[in-house]
């Protein structure tokens, strides 16, 4: 299975990766939104793991922008959860 990870935190984007390489995924990492277009447009990835607070496009612009231009698969649908960047926090989102 492939994965993106789209996070601009250095260790917490290395230690993401490290985890999920080690549970035997292969793993590609981007450090901002615009990044993560252009490697979700050359790449089938089956799952990405979107920091919400990206630079230069972030997370909800990046799914809007996805969604728009249609570089998912029919039927797809999104979860995310940020739960540990600052006390009290937690955004759920589920795509249609």
């Amino acid at each position: 299975m492939r994965l993106l990870v789209a996070e601009d935190d250095p260790l917490l984007g290395q230690g993401i990766e490290v985890g999920l390489k080690q549970s035997g995924f292969t793993v590609d990492r981007v450090l901002d939104g615009q990044a993560a277009i252009l490697a979700l447009s050359t790449v089938d990835y089956e799952l990405m793991v979107l920091d919400l607070g990206l630079p230069r496009l972030g997370g909800m612009e990046l799914l809007k922008t996805l969604r728009a231009k249609k570089m998912w698969p029919a039927g797809f649908n999104f979860d995310c959860a940020r739960h540990f960047t600052r006390p009290g926090w937690r955004i759920k989102c589920r795509g249609r």
